[in-house]
């Protein structure tokens, strides 16, 4: 994940957005609210209720001035409210990629509320925050300091389409004319992502019905952002096309791989065949359950007079996007 992160300090009396007042001027402006672009990762789809985020702390100035004027023994500190609205019609923080939406949840705190000590706080459309006191210059902490923070539910990211994801929020500093307005554009750029969970090693001690071979069957979860489809392959070893191979000290015992296509369908293949499946889960763990599975087969007469040991060997097993 590839967050922007910014930091201003110094003076800014050039850039304030200031209103001609009863005996004076009254400013109030931002410096270093950055637009955010989140790349997600595999490693960010973690798991049930766990987010990822980007946040990235600003500097806030609102004073009163008799004259604009750099010299700050001629300011006075404003009070303001701080109030986060979003781009659709009833200010829900939603991110649109076509016709596929993901909300996203929005938390500011300030470096100097009046009361209640600096927390994260929640704004909306009719949600204002704690009155934060306004900051002279970018060096007066801890007035000056103020964080915003942007969360994505990972149970939302796995349901969701992959695809870029923008939308743009108003950012509110008091509530007229003459207080700062802005906003901030948010981009969450969702790759295709696929992982595996839920496979166990194992050991193959089960007979079939005809008693002519050791059968295993293991099944596990292949889940794809969105639930789309993938594609499988195995391999006796980390190469791409390595037998399929049983092995102790000085002997080998062969064994047949057959991968499932849809959670049902078996299909034996060779190493490194791909095999097309359709049915990717879009939770990290199939919802506690399993969608696909590898069954293991040795043939008797490939461990005819075989000497007595223990055979064994590492399946290795490769999903990608279909």
């Amino acid at each position: 994940m590839s967050v922007s992160l910014g930091l201003y300090s110094g003076f800014a009396c050039a850039a304030l957005d200031c209103d001609s007042i009863s005996n004076g001027y009254r400013c109030t402006d931002v410096v270093g609210l950055e637009n955010q672009d989140i790349v997600i990762q595999n490693e960010d789809v973690v798991g049930t209720g766990s987010v990822v985020f980007g946040e990235q702390e600003y500097c806030i100035l609102s004073y009163t001035t008799s004259s604009l004027t750099s010299n700050p023994s001629e300011w006075s500190r404003l009070m303001f409210d701080v109030q986060v609205d979003g781009d659709s019609s009833n200010g829900e923080f939603v991110l649109q990629n076509g016709g596929s939406a993901l909300p996203v949840n929005f938390q500011w705190r300030g470096g100097a509320p009046v009361s209640g000590g600096s927390v994260w706080e929640s704004p909306g459309p009719n949600n204002l925050t704690s009155d934060q006191q306004g900051a002279l210059s970018c060096n007066d902490d801890p007035y000056s300091q103020a964080w915003l923070r942007f969360e994505v539910s990972s149970d939302d990211l796995q349901s969701a389409n992959p695809g870029t994801y923008t939308g743009s929020f108003n950012v509110d500093i008091g509530q007229d004319s003459a207080g700062y307005h802005g906003n901030v554009n948010f981009t969450v750029r969702l790759p295709r992502l696929i992982k595996i969970s839920g496979l166990d090693d194992m050991v193959l001690t089960e007979r079939n019905a005809n008693n002519n071979r050791y059968r295993q069957e293991e099944p596990f979860c292949v889940f794809v952002t969105g639930g789309g489809d993938y594609r499988i392959r195995a391999s006796g070893g980390p190469g791409q096309n390595d037998p399929f191979r049983l092995t102790q000290p000085g002997d080998a015992i062969q064994y047949r791989v057959r991968l499932s296509s849809n959670g049902n369908n078996n299909i034996t293949v060779d190493p490194g065949d791909w095999v097309n499946a359709n049915n990717g889960s879009s939770s990290l763990n199939c919802n506690g359950g399993t969608n696909t599975k590898v069954r293991i087969v040795v043939l008797d007469s490939w461990i005819a007079n075989k000497p007595a040991g223990v055979y064994v060997g590492t399946l290795y097993l490769t999903v990608e996007p279909g």
